[in-house]
């Protein structure tokens, strides 16, 4: 399949669950994982969850919600 082909479904995909009225954020992670499981495979989610839950390691990311939750205590 050609990447303009490829990019004509991802674009009709993103707009048709954004005229439902969905979040932009659950169809942007809808889309997404639709796109890696019909192009790449089933195996590509595996790897997905690995690089999620690696980025997750990092120390200096977790402090970030933190700082947010306390400013939004004041």
């Amino acid at each position: 399949m050609s990447p303009e082909i490829q990019g004509l479904l991802v674009l009709v995909g993103t707009i048709l669950l954004l005229v439902t009225g969905a979040p932009v954020a659950f169809v942007l992670g809808a889309v997404g994982i639709a796109g890696l499981v019909l192009f790449q495979g089933a195996f590509s989610l595996g790897v997905a969850a690995e690089t999620l839950f690696s980025g997750l390691h990092d120390i200096t990311l977790v402090s970030i919600p933190m700082f947010i939750l306390m400013g939004a205590g004041s």
